[in-house]
């Protein structure tokens, strides 16, 4: 079972779930949503709007979904091509031209909405590094490697990570 309540998370027994449960309510307001399969349990909910599921298998952890469509959305991209990769390299020859006015604020909003998207979605680590790397003074050069990755995420909406089912371990050896 997996538990998510206000401001903590934490996976164990149906008994033991529920004993912990108790004590916390029994000293804290708290709100609490069951995931597995068990009876009470729902086998989909969100922690931190990320959509986490109880599957036979295991469990599933996708990134809000909301985030790639806000910069679709934002840019006027939702629907254009998607393409395979998620950053360019560009040689530049002529001096980089810095945004201007609305530009800057809509391409910081936009890299810091994919920094936070970036925890989930490692395949698009390098594009968001360098995007972010651009904040501080973004140019007209950014802004196409901005456009880049938002056509990638509209190819790769999703990125869904599996945990599968483990053996219970008996026996746990550390080094130091």
């Amino acid at each position: 079972i997996l538990v998510h309540g206000d401001d903590y998370m934490s996976a164990g027994t149906l008994k033991d779930t529920h004993w912990l449960e108790k004590a916390l309510s029994d000293r804290f307001k708290i709100k609490n949503q069951m995931m597995g399969h068990d009876q009470g349990c729902s086998t989909e909910g969100k922690i931190s709007n990320r959509v986490i599921r109880a599957t036979k298998n295991g469990y599933e952890l996708e990134a809000d979904p909301r985030h790639s469509e806000l910069i679709l959305e934002t840019l006027g991209l939702q629907e254009c091509k998607g393409v395979a990769t998620a950053g360019i390299y560009e040689a530049v020859d002529d001096p980089e031209v810095p945004l201007t006015g609305d530009e800057v604020f809509t391409y910081r909003s936009l890299a810091a909405l994919a920094n936070d998207l970036l925890m989930d979605r490692p395949d698009i680590m390098l594009a968001c590094k360098e995007l972010c790397r651009r904040m501080s003074v973004p140019t007209q050069q950014s802004w196409r490697q901005l456009i880049r990755l938002a056509k990638y995420l509209k190819a790769h909406p999703r990125v869904v990570w599996h945990y599968p089912w483990q053996e219970q371990i008996s026996e746990l050896t550390m080094f130091s």
